[in-house]
């Protein structure tokens, strides 16, 4: 999927960088300079869906504050799902999965069977034990008759993926963010704005903004 999106862009003259580290960003005059291994590249504008305290730092803007996230276990399986449904959510008082996504309702099976993800919030602080989730999830899809011989095939863990709001603390983030934008850095996204919205909202407030904010200002600058 990204690989198509890629090519459109590239066939639209955009280019697209990957795997670049980025040392710092830094505002000059009316452009923004983005510092990498490779060196600097100018921009007119800078959209950021990173965590805002990773911009923060890339800006040499100093804080004090350190919001907490939870982090995302993503368990990769095949097999075959008992079910019509395409997402399934964990309501139960077992089980550490929360939610589980059919891909093969979208894109079709594979030989026959199921491919799904099954996801579980952790706690960034503790370890990780792996084999001890999916053992859990296995024995929890038997006994719900949510899935059957079911194949483990690999998983991902996404740092930052959920913040979490402590009591007191708005101000703090809200201080922290209004700082970013004061360089001029557009904040978009879970991660870039600090707030806990779904997938789905994601696209929809991206989209939005891209409406409202972001095509209407390109009258404004000469290039990017």
């Amino acid at each position: 999927m990204f690989n198509e999106i890629e090519t459109y862009l590239k066939g639209n003259n955009i280019s697209v960088i990957k795997s670049c580290n980025i040392r710092q960003l830094e505002k000059r005059n009316q452009l923004f300079l983005i510092h990498t291994d490779e060196g600097p590249i100018a921009f007119d504008r800078v959209i950021s869906t990173i965590p805002f305290k990773i911009t923060q730092q890339l800006l040499s803007i100093k804080s004090n504050y350190s919001p907490s996230y939870m982090s995302l276990l993503t368990l990769f399986f095949r097999g075959k799902i008992l079910h019509s449904a395409d997402h399934i959510y964990n309501y139960t008082q077992r089980g550490d999965w929360k939610r589980l996504i059919v891909f093969s309702k979208y894109y079709g099976q594979e030989k026959g069977q199921d491919y799904f993800s099954v996801e579980i919030t952790i706690d960034p602080q503790k370890e990780c034990d792996t084999e001890k989730e999916v053992k859990a999830f296995e024995q929890h899809a038997r006994a719900y008759g949510i899935a059957e011989n079911s194949s483990f095939q690999g998983y991902k863990i996404i740092p930052f993926a959920y913040p979490v709001f402590i009591k007191g603390e708005n101000h703090n983030v809200h201080t922290d963010l209004e700082a970013i934008r004061s360089e001029g850095i557009d904040l978009v996204g879970r991660q870039g704005t600090f707030e806990y919205i779904s997938s789905n909202k994601t696209i929809k407030t991206t989209k939005q903004f891209i409406k409202d904010e972001f095509v209407p200002s390109l009258a404004n600058h000469t290039h990017f």
